[in-house]
């Protein structure tokens, strides 16, 4: 998906992704999901698989090991409620406010 989707917020947090996905040797998706693990807000994350190859490379991200200075990088261009898509902004069935607690 092209950037022109996402906010400046979203598309920043992007960069950082998969600028550390580089670093790392993986792949975006596996940074993503690694870092949402990470988040003690976050009980479960679901995969949407439809192959064998995104289960492993989805479950690679248990190898990812993020450290405090990414986890920085990453919380400095995504406050809560700041990386949004913006065509979520009219839906009336997500809540998208800034949450009251810093994970």
């Amino acid at each position: 998906m092209g950037k022109r989707h996402f906010t400046a917020a979203s598309a920043a947090l992007v960069d950082v992704i998969l600028d550390l996905a580089a670093q790392k040797h993986c792949i975006a998706t596996q940074v993503s999901i690694a870092w949402t693990l990470r988040h003690p807000a976050v009980s479960s994350v679901v995969m949407r698989l439809r192959n064998q190859d995104q289960l492993e490379d989805q479950l690679g991200a248990l190898e990812v090991q993020l450290t405090d200075n990414d986890l920085a990088r990453l919380d400095e261009v995504t406050p809560p409620g700041r990386a949004v898509v913006p065509y979520y902004l009219d839906d009336d069935f997500a809540d998208w406010e800034p949450s009251r607690f810093r994970w």
